[in-house]
């Protein structure tokens, strides 16, 4: 059976298509994996760069799959209907990617922008990864301000019902004071493993793996 995992991050610009294409790599060392982005924006010229980045991560070619979702203007999907732009069919991105999965050992599936960026009136990204069952990796740029960004992320997936299986603690060029201690604020806050290494987050997804328990961990929203 397929295992779907999927990629999410504390919103557009801190890195999911490069640690996703990364992890790719990684896992294919020893595992049929491939890497899709069902729905993305800002596509010029019909060329779905983010998607094609995963498609030569991968080794294969699924970003022209037409179930997937391409729009032009560089906005939430939703944004995009408003401006007189075709919506997504969910049901129809759901069911291309579950039949690409049937066909892999693992499939990464990198959502665009954040997890709450608005899909339809009715629907987000976290609706579209709940319909999947998938594992769920939470990408954050360790920067000034990421830690109220990925508290809300971890608690919008938690609303959902869906279960974090690690936080990857994005390095960015410019320096500031707070990365030194951003990881070790986030561990003390989540259960999900907050790291920093890409062959780390792999073996996470490793069969078998024991979940991992933090001694500080963030309550239950229903506790």
């Amino acid at each position: 059976m397929s295992r779907i995992v999927f990629v999410t991050g504390t919103g557009t610009g801190v890195g999911k298509t490069c640690f996703t294409c990364n992890l790719l790599r990684v896992l294919r060392e020893e595992h049929d994996a491939v890497g899709l982005k069902p729905i993305e924006t800002g596509v010029v010229e019909g060329a779905p760069l983010d998607a094609l980045a995963l498609d030569e991560a991968g080794g294969f070619t699924y970003a022209h799959h037409p179930s997937f979702y391409r729009a032009a203007p560089p906005l939430a999907p939703q944004a995009v209907v408003m401006g007189g732009g075709a919506p997504p069919d969910i049901d129809r991105i759901e069911a291309g990617i579950h039949a690409i999965a049937a066909d892999h050992e693992m499939v990464l599936v990198e959502g665009a922008g954040g997890p709450l960026v608005p899909l339809t009136a009715e629907l987000d990204m976290l609706d579209l990864a709940a319909r999947l069952h998938p594992e769920l990796l939470l990408v954050v740029p360790n920067r000034l301000g990421c830690l109220s960004d990925a508290r809300a992320a971890a608690l919008a997936v938690a609303d959902r019902g869906l279960r974090l299986t690690a936080v990857f603690l994005n390095r960015f060029p410019e320096s500031d004071e707070s990365q030194a201690t951003n990881r070790a604020v986030l561990q003390s806050w989540l259960r999900a493993p907050v790291l920093e290494d890409v062959a780390a987050i792999a073996a996470l997804l490793q069969p078998h793996q024991a979940p991992f328990s933090s001694p500080c961990a963030m309550p239950d929203l229903d506790d």
